[in-house]
């Protein structure tokens, strides 16, 4: 249904793709799903054809191989539309942990592997709070070290933070954040992005919300986390 609704929005992004940029109108990546098992991402193309020989697999803002189109398309999240047949095809659901590339993954915790048990997801926690990454990797110098070191970590503890309160009512909340923070993100960049990395037991339970109220993982949120993400892939809680 929602690949259906999106189909005309789709339609108009793909003719404004193939009239900004030659290439394919749609741009497909390996990524890691559920049970450590590779897929192909589909999002529409942000980039000019052949992007991935022409640098590092991580973008940022005023990355010079992003297309005037694309930088609309990344803005306003329409490039991850096609996701929507991942959906379709079981690869992902709507809310869950975002997937990686293969390269990232070998480089997990133990910890951070058990979000393997579940199906990736469009949105989640993560998404939400790092949903202008692209400007946060810009002011770095070396953007792969401060994203696996600084970034992916702060991310992947927030996953493993929803994993321990999955509920439907709370998968639309954040499907409704995620949109929230899309049409609002220009009025949020006044926040400090240095809180992004503030550990999470560092912050009250108020002000991070029923996903992000957990503690950096120990040996008891770790098994907390384990627990609640076997409890949501036997009953299929992540869809």
């Amino acid at each position: 249904m929602g690949l259906l609704t999106g189909s005309p929005v789709l339609l108009l992004c793909a003719i404004a793709i193939w009239l900004d940029s030659r290439g394919s109108m749609f741009y497909r990546q390996e990524r890691v799903g559920q049970h450590g098992r590779p897929f192909q991402i589909i999002k529409l193309r942000t980039m000019v054809d052949g992007a991935d020989q022409q640098g590092s697999k991580l973008t940022h803002s005023g990355d010079r191989r992003i297309t005037r189109v694309g930088s609309f398309l990344r803005k306003t999240k329409l490039d991850e539309i096609p996701q929507l047949l991942n959906v379709l095809r079981g690869e992902m659901s709507l809310v869950g942990p975002r997937p990686e590339v293969p390269e990232y993954v070998a480089m997990y915790t133990l910890t951070q592997k058990q979000l393997l048990d579940l199906k990736p997801g469009l949105t989640g926690p993560a998404s939400i709070a790092f949903i202008d990454e692209g400007q946060v990797l810009a002011a770095e110098p070396d953007k792969e070290n401060f994203y696996l070191n600084v970034v992916l970590p702060a991310k992947l503890e927030r996953d493993l933070a929803y994993c321990t309160s999955i509920s439907f009512f709370g998968d639309i909340k954040l499907i409704l954040l995620t949109v929230a923070r899309t049409l609002l993100q220009k009025r949020d960049h006044g926040q400090s992005r240095a809180s992004l990395f503030v550990p999470l037991s560092s912050r009250s339970a108020t002000a991070q919300g029923a996903y992000t109220a957990a503690v950096r993982p120990s040996p008891s949120s770790e098994a907390r986390a384990s627990t609640a993400i076997g409890r949501a892939v036997v009953t299929g809680e992540n869809r």
